[in-house]
């Protein structure tokens, strides 16, 4: 931590130094005389003052009072052709015409205090909405040798839903997404891990292969045997979690934001409604099998309470009512049921090109293919809802970058099926009582390290009760990290 913090005076002490070299020399003529052994020319001083800087300072650290402060961000800007629809009794597309959109910039300061302590948040600057806080939590994080983590986090964060294995590599997230999980809770999580998806590093670092190039430049998995469950038993998390939990409200599937793109949505909830009853419990087994691949199996339930602003959406958003006397004539209907509840699954496997192509090829770890699964069952007073995605992608990346030696360094393609389905009966007018189907074919390109072009194209289906929906969509994303 000290390095860093005197990282900059000891620059600028060295750039004087280079300077005071380069005066004297031009009234000095030392330049002409030889070096003496031991001594630093003046060109060898600004290169050491540059690397000082650069080391510490080029990367987002700052260090203040033994605290280490990073700095980290995003900006997404995307070029979006949604489908044109016009039916007076399904709706309007709102934006039907290609056109490019400033997404959000994210900032993303992480302060780490030291002792597995850190404080880290998300801010998002949007173009159509005032800026906001994305997360917001305290972590601390405390491992024991190679086998045991204990990570404990409060605050404004992601549930452990999608925390777990197989993270979203589309922008687009899956029906799935878009109702149970995307939202941030404000909670109190603790995962405890017992064991290394890997095996014991210790006796892993012992075992000597004599590959070339080295096999740590090729591949991460595993060096014991599939089956050698001594060295590697594999990891279990356990997840616990208790929360405010999440407000019942609507969201787009797609970019456009349409009435007809909406689907029930579990939203945050930060400012009213509040109270410390969403419970949530799961479980995740995650083991590298070496050339078999790495697989992860994860169940999951929540348990929680609807107020009545979550009763009062349900029974005006999914209702049909007579325009004469306002009763309810289809839909969800007027009931009081208080009950929220979801539980499901998810399975991942990722198989490293290394074991793939090794015999045609070099690789680089992370390639290769990776599958994902989840279901999951929900049920908010009457409405009952289920659904699943599958997913399969492939990384490849090249042995040098396509152009200039310095851009595409890997591309992914993937191709991404979901289905969400309810029990209410289905009514044109109303959206959010329609059954939805989604086929994605996408593809992710790494420009370089910092630069990202995601590539997506969304099939859409719906069972509306009448007429289809024209709403396919096409994006094009350029994604900037620092």
């Amino acid at each position: 931590m000290r390095k860093k913090t005197l990282a900059l005076p000891i620059a600028a002490m060295l750039y004087l130094a280079a300077s005071y070299v380069g005066i004297h020399s031009v009234f000095g003529q030392e330049e002409t005389a030889p070096q003496p052994v031991g001594v630093i020319d003046e060109n060898r001083i600004r290169e050491i003052a540059t690397e000082v800087v650069e080391n510490n300072f080029s990367k987002g650290f700052l260090s203040i009072d033994g605290a280490e402060i990073e700095f980290g961000g995003k900006l997404e800007l995307n070029l979006i052709d949604t489908a044109s629809e016009r039916s007076l009794l399904v709706g309007r597309t709102d934006n039907p015409d290609t056109h490019l959109e400033f997404d959000r910039l994210r900032l993303t300061p992480v302060i780490d205090v030291g002792r597995g302590i850190s404080i880290a948040g998300q801010l998002d600057f949007l173009a159509d909405e005032d800026s906001f806080i994305k997360e917001a939590v305290f972590e601390w994080d405390y491992d024991h040798d190679w086998w045991l983590e204990s990570v404990v986090s409060i605050g404004l964060d992601d549930t452990f839903i999608h925390r777990g294995p197989g993270s979203r590599l589309s922008e687009s997230y899956p029906l799935l997404g878009d109702a149970f999980w995307r939202d941030e809770e404000i909670a109190i999580i603790w995962a405890l891990t017992l064991g290394n998806p890997k095996g014991n590093p210790v006796e892993m670092a012992k075992i000597q292969m004599d590959e070339h190039p080295p096999r740590e430049t090729l591949t991460d998995s595993t060096k014991f045997d599939a089956f050698d469950f001594n060295n590697n038993p594999g990891a279990l998390t356990f997840h616990f979690s208790l929360g405010d939990g999440l407000a019942v409200d609507s969201h787009s599937v797609n970019k456009d934001k349409a009435q007809l793109q909406r689907v029930i949505h579990d939203d945050r909830r930060v400012d009213d409604g509040l109270a410390l009853r969403h419970f949530g419990a799961g479980v995740t087994y995650q083991r590298d099998f070496n050339r078999l691949g790495e697989v992860g199996v994860s169940g999951f339930y929540f348990n929680d309470e609807m107020n009545d602003d979550d009763i009062n959406f349900l029974q005006q958003g999914l209702t049909l009512f007579d325009d004469l006397t306002n009763a309810p004539l289809a839909g969800y209907g007027l009931s009081g049921s208080n009950t929220k509840y979801r539980y499901g699954a998810t399975v991942t496997y990722h198989l490293e090109g290394f074991h793939i192509l090794d015999y045609w090829m070099d690789t680089k770890p992370g390639d290769g293919l990776y599958l994902t699964a989840q279901y999951m069952e929900a049920r908010d007073g009457q409405l009952e809802r289920e659904g699943y995605y599958v997913q399969a992608s492939y990384r490849y990346s090249f042995q040098q970058p396509l152009f200039g030696e310095r851009y595409v360094r890997y591309v992914e393609p993937f191709v991404r099926w979901g289905e969400l389905e309810s029990n209410v009966s289905k009514i044109a007018s109303l959206p959010l009582t329609w059954d939805r189907e989604e086929i994605v074919f996408g593809l992710v390109t790494e420009v370089t390290g910092k630069v990202m072009i995601k590539t997506e194209y969304a099939l859409h289906d719906e069972t509306t009760g009448g007429s289809d929906v024209n709403n396919d969509e096409f994006l094009f994303q350029l994604l900037i990290t620092f």
